[in-house]
């Protein structure tokens, strides 16, 4: 069986690092990473998609990851999008832009994994 592809998209590199691990260990999937919208969308635009799940910080610098979410809705490149932000604005910005999932930051990963866990079994499989 193929283990489900994972983009995680976040400006801060301890918590990109610690995120990475957990989900490759926890949800046992492949896991690429980027430090912006911007390196995020090149890369997708690279491989024509292929992940099964987007995992994205909302304040980036540059792209933010709402933008990235539309973007990403519009060339239907990830079947599910989660949308990660610690402000007050980040349920509305999420439901604007088409996530699948909020997790409000900062969040327990022991609560948030079976959630990923769920969008990732339904999420079919990338290109």
């Amino acid at each position: 069986m193929l283990r489900p592809k994972v983009l995680l998209v976040e400006d801060d590199e301890d918590t990109r690092e610690v995120l990475a691990l957990a989900l490759g260990g926890a949800l046992e999937a492949s896991v690429d990473t980027a430090a912006d919208g911007a390196e995020a969308q090149a890369l997708l635009e690279r491989r024509g998609g292929g992940f099964d799940l987007l995992l994205t910080d909302e304040r980036m610098p540059g792209l933010h990851g709402s933008d990235l979410i539309r973007w990403v809705r519009r060339h239907r490149l990830v079947p599910q999008c989660v949308l990660m932000s610690a402000y007050h604005d980040g349920p509305a910005l999420a439901e604007a832009a088409g996530a699948d999932l909020f997790l409000r930051k900062p969040f327990e990963l022991r609560e948030a994994l079976p959630q990923l866990r769920r969008r990732l079994h339904g999420a079919g499989s990338g290109a």
